[in-house]
């Protein structure tokens, strides 16, 4: 066992490792994101089922999110809207 983990360390580590999931959703994203923009598109759909922080993060940027929980052969995915000008 070890004794050098504690409440702290285990708070640390929690969080470095969400910080660096959502870091990859949102580069994951921002990928998927500018391929719509070259294919002239406004909406992109991206296969993750994405960390409300990521949601959270991508509606600071004015986009609009819509999570599709899809079926057993969709799988679940994400929408990401530009086209419409987010309320609020």
């Amino acid at each position: 066992m070890k004794e050098s983990i504690t409440a702290d360390w285990a708070r640390e580590y929690s969080s470095k490792v969400l910080s660096e999931k959502v870091t990859k959703q949102i580069e994951q994203c921002e990928k998927a994101i500018i391929a719509a923009c070259d294919r002239n598109d406004m909406t992109c759909s991206v296969n993750i089922y994405p960390h409300e922080l990521t949601v959270t993060e991508l509606n600071k940027r004015g986009f609009k999110i819509t999570k599709n929980e899809g079926n057993q052969r969709d799988g679940i995915y994400m929408i990401i809207n530009w086209y419409e000008k987010k309320i609020g």
